[in-house]
């Protein structure tokens, strides 16, 4: 479905992808034509013991390389501190 959405939009997100950090290159596997940034939760998902229900703070952005030179990113660190990206 990722794949087909790249065919009709220039930049989307995808939420809750569940995906260990380890694992997000796994991204850009989608489309070849397409960058990502992607964050996870996961390993204090999996510190916390079993996995019960569904874990959750996993997003993805992706773009048509074509937008790159125009895309900047700013994460927030744990005290919500803006941080520049590259």
């Amino acid at each position: 479905m990722l794949s087909e959405l790249c065919g009709v939009f220039s930049i989307f997100a995808y939420q809750e992808h569940w995906l260990h950090p380890d694992k997000l290159s796994k991204m850009s596997l989608i489309n070849c034509d397409f960058e990502y940034s992607s964050v996870s939760d996961m390993n204090s998902a999996y510190t916390r013991g079993i996995l019960a229900g569904r874990p959750f703070g996993d997003v993805a952005f992706l773009w048509h390389k074509s937008l790159s030179r125009f895309t900047e990113f700013l994460r927030s660190d744990s005290d919500g501190k803006c941080l520049v990206s590259n």
